[in-house]
């Protein structure tokens, strides 16, 4: 047997989350009272050039880390880009990137793709 009582399944038990360290709240729970919710605009390439060449599961994978992250906090789980992307960010999703800009209280997304090919494909995007 694994352990468990007769009556409980695998399935009926779960585990309590994670705590942070510094904040002693659930990982992922970074909502606070005064935090804007953002918006989230797409560029068309996303859709038409972007998301069809990524496998389905790291697609569902990269849209709940969009949903979670930049609708709540993209400055906080962002990472400025320098140099010519200068006031753009960029999300690790995996060996993905989500390169984004914030605009007052809406986050543009302008691409979606593999790490290796992404910063190049900004550029075209930017013209």
């Amino acid at each position: 047997m694994s352990g468990l009582p007769r009556h409980a399944s695998a399935r009926s038990i779960v585990p309590e989350p994670s705590l942070t360290a510094k904040s002693g709240r659930p990982r992922g729970d970074r909502k606070g009272a005064n935090e804007v919710a953002y918006t989230l605009r797409y560029h068309p390439g996303v859709a038409e050039d972007d998301l069809p060449d990524i496998p389905k599961n790291l697609r569902q994978r990269i849209a709940r880390s969009i949903e979670e992250r930049l609708t709540t906090s993209p400055e906080h789980y962002g990472v400025p880009l320098k140099g010519s992307l200068k006031g753009y960010w960029k999300l690790r999703v995996g060996d993905y990137r989500v390169v984004f800009r914030i605009v007052g209280s809406e986050v543009r997304i302008l691409t979606v793709l593999h790490r290796q090919a992404v910063y190049e494909a900004v550029r075209t995007r930017l013209g």
